[in-house]
């Protein structure tokens, strides 16, 4: 026979709820969001909000949420599936996050992304050619300064 005193807690079959992570949403206008900084050179902008919030974020406008990712486990997450904008692929993402990203288009214009993506867009072919579109990019930027229009 064994003896429990008032201190000890009894097992319980209940498990605390998980708590969902999602991305920090950048601070912006209500209803309208960043949509300025996205009619001019948005990359200022993605730059800024990656050292405010960092790797991941969430940007909000006109009542469309979109998450963005930097860094190398972006790239993995890419190379992880072959289309990742399509419904079919991005459903888990978008259910992990909240999210709703344009992957939940319907119609002809789900047909005209998947269509891009399965025949242009894949991770495979980004991949063969990654270190090309850097070197490219860079040349092409070299010259510019922030700030410039």
């Amino acid at each position: 026979m064994t003896a429990t005193t008032a201190d000890e807690s009894a097992p319980t079959d209940t498990r605390r709820p998980i708590e969902k992570r999602r991305p920090p949403l950048v601070r912006s206008l209500p209803f309208v969001g960043p949509v300025r900084q996205f009619l001019g050179d948005v990359l200022p902008f993605l730059m800024d909000s990656r050292a405010t919030y960092g790797d991941a974020f969430r940007l909000r406008m006109f009542n469309l949420e979109m998450t963005c990712l930097f860094g190398p486990e972006a790239i993995d997450l890419l190379e992880a599936g072959s289309c990742l904008r399509t419904s079919k692929s991005m459903h888990v993402l978008d259910g992990e996050l909240d999210s709703c990203l344009p992957s939940t288009f319907d119609g002809p214009q789900h047909r005209m992304f998947r269509k891009a993506h399965l025949e242009f867009m894949t991770a495979s072919l980004e991949s063969k050619r990654r270190e090309d579109i850097q070197g490219r990019l860079a040349e092409h930027t070299a010259g510019w300064r922030a700030g410039d229009q």
